[in-house]
């Protein structure tokens, strides 16, 4: 149907698109996950040869890389991209008159904001330091998924939507079976939808629907 063709090609660009966007969070994720190394290999270095140590930077680097990046990415996992929101609950807050007095005194400020709460002041750095294994995460969940849904037919995922659509309302999967077709056969272009927010699924399993963005896009989409 014309509908079902046109659903094909909106998630045929959607996956393109994805594709693009893992590969660019890798590109990205990769090196930004070094820049926390990056400042305490340095640092590492510095003071090791301010005491004659003498070990090389390169030395320095690595070895922080090697201990930090899995730390940074257990992290991140652990966390779901909450870091900060969780170090600033475990932490003692400030009152907003403390922060102003903190911020009209600089650097001074800062240093006693540091020091009086240190756990939340430097949870803004590790933050940053996030940055790259976040986009690692992001560029390996949205792989995982793929692979669990890499027998999901778009074709059989766009019916799904169209059929959806047509229905007007909720359905149960079973009303979505194609002849011969059992369950199972639904399993991967229903998590492939639902991942990426194509349709809703009932905590039960039992109901399936378009949400009121899809439907709208799809609606515009038949009337231009």
């Amino acid at each position: 149907m014309e509908m079902d063709q046109a659903i094909l090609s909106k998630l045929k660009g959607q996956a393109r698109l994805l594709l693009a966007k893992r590969i660019m969070l890798l590109a990205a994720g990769a090196p930004l996950s070094l820049l926390g190394p990056l400042i305490l290999g340095t640092i590492f270095w510095f003071a090791g040869w301010q005491f004659g140590l003498g070990a090389s930077w390169s030395a320095c680097f690595w070895v922080t890389s090697a201990v930090m990046v899995p730390l940074l990415l257990g992290l991140e996992a652990r966390t779901g991209g909450n870091y900060l929101g969780e170090a600033v609950a475990d932490s003692e807050g400030i009152s907003s008159e403390e922060a102003m007095v903190i911020q009209a005194a600089g650097l001074d400020g800062m240093l006693f904001q540091i020091g009086r709460n240190p756990k939340a002041s430097l949870a803004g750095l590790v933050e940053i330091f996030l940055t790259g294994p976040r986009m690692l995460i992001s560029a390996w969940r949205d792989f995982r998924i793929g692979l669990r849904c890499r027998g999901a037919r778009l074709a059989r995922a766009a019916q799904i939507v169209g059929a959806l659509y047509r229905s007007g309302a909720g359905l149960p999967p079973r009303k979505l079976l194609n002849a011969g077709e059992g369950l199972t056969d639904l399993l991967g272009p229903i998590a492939y939808l639902a991942y990426h927010q194509w349709i809703g699924v009932a905590a039960s399993g039992d109901k399936l629907w378009l949400p009121g963005d899809v439907r709208g896009r799809l609606t515009a989409a038949v009337n231009g």
